[in-house]
C-alpha cells in the first residue's frame, strides 16, 4: 500500500498589517519502514509550488524515483517586472500617497538598473546592498539622499515584497547601515518674523 504525503499549513510568528497570519506549507509522512512521522517544510506559501513538492515526495517515499540527498529546493520564481506590479497594486490598496507609491517603484527600478545581470529582486544580495551604497556615494549622492534611498529600499523589499506580497524570503537592505549625517542648521524664528506671519 502507497505511503501517503499530506500539506499541512504551518502559522509563523506575527500578522500582517491586514491581522491575517503568516503560514508557509510543510509536508507531512509516515516513514514505511521505521512508521516514524517525518516532515520536511517547503518554504513557500504557494499551493501549487507546495502540491509539485509533494508530488515529489510522494514519488520519493514510495521508490518511484530515488530519494534526493537534499532537501527540495524552491524558488520563487518572480521576475523584476513581477515584482513592480505587485509592490504598485499592494501600496496602492493601501490607499498611500501616488507620490510615495511612484518613489518606491523608482527606487526598485534604480536597484534593477545597478544590476542589470540579476533576473529578480531576490537575486539582490546584502553585499550588492552594500555596493549599492558605495555606488551612489561615488556617483555624488548626498548622505541625506542616500539615508533616505535605504529606508525606502529597507521597506521595498522587507515590508512590501518581503511580508505584504510574500514574493521574497530575505531583505538585502535589512542591514545596511546608513550613511552618518550632519544635523541641519536650526534657526530661531523671531517674535518679529512670528508676529509678521500671522499679520
Amino acid at each position: 500500500m502507497a505511503t501517503a504525503v499530506y500539506i499541512v499549513k504551518r502559522k509563523l510568528k506575527g500578522q500582517r498589517k491586514n491581522g491575517q497570519a503568516h503560514y508557509r506549507y510543510a509536508l507531512r509522512w509516515r516513514d514505511p519502514v521505521t512508521r516514524e512521522q517525518k516532515g520536511e517544510a517547503t518554504g513557500t506559501a504557494d499551493m501549487t509550488q507546495a502540491r509539485e513538492l509533494q508530488r515529489l515526495k510522494w514519488a520519493e517515499v514510495n521508490g518511484v524515483i530515488e530519494p534526493r540527498a537534499e532537501p527540495l529546493p524552491v524558488t520563487l520564481k518572480v521576475t523584476w517586472t513581477d515584482c513592480h506590479a505587485a509592490l504598485q497594486r499592494a501600496m496602492e490598496a493601501d490607499n498611500l500617497r501616488p507620490s510615495y507609491v511612484a518613489d518606491a517603484v523608482l527606487m526598485l527600478d534604480a536597484v534593477q538598473k545597478f544590476f542589470p545581470s540579476t533576473m529578480s529582486p531576490a537575486d539582490i544580495t546584502p553585499e550588492m546592498a552594500n555596493e549599492y551604497k558605495r555606488r551612489r556615494f561615488e556617483a555624488g549622492a548626498s548622505a541625506w539622499t542616500i539615508r533616505g534611498d535605504l529606508a525606502t529600499l529597507k521597506a521595498v523589499f522587507g515590508k512590501w515584497l518581503g511580508q505584504e506580497c510574500g514574493l521574497l524570503s530575505i531583505n538585502p537592505f535589512a542591514n545596511v547601515k546608513p550613511p552618518k549625517c550632519d544635523d541641519p542648521d536650526v534657526r530661531i524664528v523671531t517674535a518679529e518674523e512670528t508676529a509678521d506671519l500671522f499679520a
